[in-house]
């Protein structure tokens, strides 16, 4: 921020992998930020049996954020959960929203990926935000959220969904499904069996399936339904 070729008013940045757990530290510390960029990894994770180094980046931190915060995540990723990615969501009041995408590769090449160049774009003051969506809400066997900014617009919707009860996150198959999108709102009919799923708002096609917002993760275990885990 001190160099003369930088705007220190619009300045961001983005953790990948490692770095956004500790991208998660520091928006809790510098508020002089505009934004913050989680590519992969920056969840919350309460267990007791975190190794030492993960205790203190396991998003402790998250509830005292300070600049907006926005997610690029994976369903099958071996570093995260569902469970734990859902969990830092709701602990952070600076929430922005969520990019999440089924089997999304986990590697360095994160930083190339299309929704990571419009977010970036975005903190820059140079474009919209990708699609962001409203608390995920299920009514039967239908789940919908509202759209609060279509970003670009002419949106197209899916239906991210498993219906494996796999302990083990990462080897859950993870599918797609048609949504609607009318009148402000996005929804989808859950398929038989579903366990997990989510909502997706697409500005167009990616080959990578990341140009899009999505709501947080919604729960269906044990007939419950719900759209933050259990803590």
């Amino acid at each position: 921020r001190s160099f003369p070729e930088i705007d220190r008013n619009r300045t961001f940045f983005a953790g990948l992998s490692w770095g956004s757990w500790y991208g998660a530290c520091v928006a809790a510390v510098d508020g002089r930020f505009k934004g913050c960029l989680e590519i992969y990894c920056g969840d919350k994770n309460a267990s007791p049996d975190l190794k030492d180094i993960m205790k203190l980046v396991n998003g402790r931190f998250l509830h005292a954020a300070r600049v907006p915060m926005w997610w690029i995540v994976s369903t099958n990723d071996r570093n995260v959960t569902p469970e734990t990615s859902a969990a830092g969501f709701a602990a952070t009041p600076t929430f922005l929203g969520a990019t999440v995408v089924n089997n999304l590769a986990h590697g360095h090449g994160g930083y190339q990926f299309d929704s990571v160049r419009r977010m970036v774009r975005y903190f820059a003051g140079l474009a919209k935000p990708l699609p962001r969506l409203g608390k995920p809400m299920v009514s039967g066997n239908r789940v919908s959220a509202a759209i609060l900014d279509p970003g670009e617009g002419h949106l197209t919707g899916r239906l991210g969904y498993t219906c494996s009860a796999n302990p083990v996150s990462w080897r859950r198959e993870w599918k797609y499904a048609p949504a609607t999108i009318r009148d402000g709102v996005i929804s989808a009919e859950l398929p038989a069996g579903t366990r997990q799923c989510y909502l997706a708002a697409y500005e167009c096609e990616a080959w990578r399936n990341d140009m899009c917002g999505t709501t947080t993760y919604v729960f269906v275990d044990d007939g419950v339904r719900r759209d933050i885990p259990a803590q």
